[in-house]
């Protein structure tokens, strides 16, 4: 039996934010967002998250969130631009 696979590729962007930096954003698109070294805190509706490298959340299209980095951090961000839904569901 042959094993069917499709790839997935991930058309995202790194974002680097010093420490003490806070950003209000919302996403257009289903998104998906991962701290890939350093430490932020997320805000969205009435919830605050601490993020450590390789935590990862799902954002949902029109959603207003804000972050802070709380040290020196690197975070990925994509977002579903048109493309089929990813495995993960982002």
């Amino acid at each position: 039996m042959a094993v069917q696979s499709k790839i997935h590729r991930l058309h995202g962007t790194f974002h680097r934010f010093e420490h003490g930096q806070k950003e209000n954003l919302k996403l257009e698109e289903d998104g998906m967002l991962a701290v890939v070294s350093g430490l932020v805190r997320l805000e969205f509706s009435d919830e605050s998250i601490v993020m450590r490298p390789s935590d990862a959340v799902s954002i949902p299209a029109h959603t207003h969130y804000a972050l802070e980095a709380l040290e020196d951090s690197v975070l990925y961000s994509y977002a579903e631009h048109g493309q089929e839904p990813s495995p993960w569901g982002v």
